[in-house]
């Protein structure tokens, strides 16, 4: 397939394209003049496409011009109807009907146009108006579905507010572009066919006998009266005041709708086959002859149709960029409002969460605006609250046990009343130190660095502070059953401790004891008091006491040996009796809590130490005696082996004793 380059036609005189034939060695266009007085054919031949190869062809700023290469002139009176350029001679079609054979198409012809279709490419360029047309409303439709599922979906107000609001702006403007067509189209059509008629009743009473005779002869177009009927019609339609209502006007034979004279020449064919179905008047006649005809006023012609089909599109297009625009600042409005609804939903729902809002979003909208600031005062005002009961929370923490709750398996301090106790069992540390020496500033924060020490490795050892001595000299920790690190918070609370430069001079030492303790809440809502219940804790905290003064750094049951499995490096020293519980309860001394000298110088004397203890046990007070006499001579300092040389002495010196006289007493 091959195009030809873009050409124009330069007629002699302005007209239209009637024609168009495709001959083996090229094609021919034809041009009728307005005037219908000549038609010339343009021939271009098909082995010279090529710009340079065009016959009668001359170049100018538009491209290609060709010149007619024949002519053909109408006799005078007669006017062309259509021509085309045929087996290399003109063929036309006259006003006085001559030639209508060549004008109307026969049915092989119309067989071969009803088969013929166009490609997708030329049926969307052919409708491409209705093409754009239809995609606007789709994604105007499509815009509107998903409207309607996000107000289902979401059940938003704003979603809710764009949908109805769409939807109304649809009807209103696709309603008001339909009804206004229709009012238009309808008055339009009202008035025409009224005026027409008008017009048509007056035209046929200019009518006389002379101009409708001899109408069958076949000399009519010839005659005088043909001119004179002609000119007569061609006058009407032209004349200012029919104009706008006719597009042609015909005497039409009845019998056989056969155009006789007609105001545009187009003579002896069917009115049907010149203008197809459209809008006639219609007004009977009488010629001249008696025969019967009618006179017909062809008021919607293909003009017509065209501008009504222009007019159309135009108002389509114009409704559904009206729509889009209307829909595009709705939505715009909406959405926009909606979205900053959505993020103060979003703010409130953080703040609601515990969570600070850092900085307002600006909202061009003064109610969320006004939203904004006053949601933002609430949180400052939330924020100060929040944070003057943190401050209360915390001084209020700071002088309560830490983790209570724990112990009483509640999940906040808060939940902790009155009344509460718990039955547990555990290991109770009992820390005491020296009471201070006066009542100053530098004791104060002796006490206060002690305390902390004491604090730091009750955290790190999972153990919970009991309340006691108000002088803080007595201090008591409490590990529950499940925890097994009692022995290594004494260790490693001793080693800082001994380094410690504010605390040099201040002697401490700790008791651990495994028992069953009951711990309970005292007090009412404005004022509670924690404390720990024991049969024999009154008993350990005097023994603690007194370890403390024989300078025994860390002393452990034998049940908390054994449960923390802290055999090795331990030192038995004895025993005491509980006298509520009425048994026996041996201790041992943890050397690795010692200084390294200290536990160094223990190591070596153990053996002669247990050896005299089991003589002491045997009542032997004089060998017993002799060997803490040798302990002493390697360990100077041992505290608790001059408490058994002295009660050795003391038994030694008395005549007569009685009881349980080898368990540890302070008191001796």
């Amino acid at each position: 397939m091959a195009a030809t380059p873009v050409f124009e036609l330069a007629p002699e005189e302005e007209g239209f394209v009637s024609d168009f034939a495709a001959v083996s060695k090229g094609f021919y266009v034809t041009v009728v003049s307005e005037t219908g007085e000549s038609a010339e054919a343009f021939f271009i031949d098909a082995e010279y496409l090529s710009e340079e190869n065009l016959p009668g062809s001359g170049e100018d700023a538009e491209g290609i011009v060709l010149y007619a290469s024949q002519s053909l002139s109408a006799e005078k009176g007669r006017q062309i109807n259509w021509a085309g350029y045929e087996n290399g001679a003109f063929v036309s079609w006259k006003d006085d009907g001559t030639g209508a054979e060549y004008y109307l198409s026969d049915a092989s012809q119309d067989a071969v146009c009803e088969q013929l279709l166009l490609d997708a490419g030329q049926e969307a360029n052919n409708q491409q108006f209705y093409l754009i047309t239809w995609i606007l409303l789709l994604f105007a439709g499509i815009a509107l579905i998903i409207l309607a599922v996000n107000a289902l979906y979401r059940k938003s107000y704003t979603v809710y507010m764009a949908a109805i609001t769409e939807g109304l702006l649809f009807l209103l403007i696709f309603a008001g572009a339909a009804l206004t067509l229709w009012g238009r189209r309808t008055s339009e059509a009202e008035e025409n066919e009224k005026f027409s008629r008008y017009y048509l009743e007056l035209f046929a009473e200019t009518l006389d006998a002379d101009m409708l005779q001899d109408m069958e002869t076949d000399s009519f177009y010839s005659t005088d009266s043909y001119y004179a009927l002609w000119d007569r019609l061609s006058a009407y339609i032209k004349d200012d005041r029919t104009e706008g209502f006719f597009a042609d006007l015909c005497l039409v034979r009845t019998s056989d709708q056969m155009i006789l004279a007609s105001a545009s020449g187009h003579n002896g064919v069917s009115l049907e086959s010149v203008y197809g179905s459209g809008e006639f008047l219609e007004m009977e006649l009488e010629t001249g002859d008696g025969l019967s005809g009618s006179l017909t006023a062809v008021i919607s012609g293909e003009s017509e149709g065209l501008l009504a089909d222009s007019f159309i599109r135009v108002y389509l297009l114009a409704a559904v960029l009206l729509f889009l625009l209307g829909s595009a600042v709705c939505l715009g409005l909406l959405f926009r409002q909606g979205r900053e609804i959505s993020g103060l939903s979003k703010a409130m729902l953080t703040a609601s969460g515990g969570q600070e809002v850092p900085s307002k979003e600006t909202a061009k909208s003064k109610d969320v605006a006004v939203m904004w600031n006053s949601f933002m005062e609430m949180q400052k005002q939330i924020s100060r609250i929040n944070y003057a009961r943190y401050r209360i929370y915390e001084s209020c923490y700071r002088f309560a046990p830490k983790d209570i709750e724990k112990i009483f398996g509640r999940d906040s301090i808060t939940e902790v009343e009155g009344g509460d106790f718990v039955r547990l069992k555990g290991t109770v540390a009992f820390v005491t130190s020296d009471e201070p020496e006066s009542a100053d500033e530098e004791s104060a924060s002796r006490m206060s660095e002690f305390v902390t020490l004491v604090e730091k490795h009750q955290e790190e050892s999972g153990g919970y502070f009991v309340p006691g001595n108000s002088d803080l000299t007595g201090l008591r920790v409490l590990f529950l059953e499940k925890n097994s690190h009692s022995v290594d918070f004494g260790t490693s609370f001793l080693h800082e401790f001994s380094s410690a430069p504010g605390l040099d001079g201040m002697r401490t030492g700790i008791l651990l004891h495994y028992s069953e303790f009951l711990y309970a809440v005292a007090g009412n809502e404005r004022q509670c008091f924690p404390f720990l219940l024991s049969e024999e804790k009154e008993q350990m905290e005097r023994f603690a006491a007194w370890f403390r003064e024989m300078d025994l750094k860390l002393v452990i049951t034998d049940e908390v040996r054994t449960r923390e499995k802290a055999g090795e490096g331990c030192r038995y020293i004895g025993y005491i009796f509980l006298e509520k519980a009425g048994r026996k309860l041996e201790l041992y001394e943890v050397l690795n809590a010692c200084a390294p000298v200290e536990r160094r110088l223990k190591l070596d004397t153990e053996e002669k130490f247990q050896t005299a203890i089991r003589l002491f046990y045997q009542h032997d007070f004089y060998l017993a005696r002799n060997g803490f006499s040798d302990v002493l001579k390697v360990n100077s300092f041992d505290q608790i082996s001059k408490w058994y040389l002295f009660t050795c002495e003391k038994y030694l010196n008395q005549a007569y004793t009685s009881g349980d006289i080898c368990r540890l007493r302070p008191e001796d």
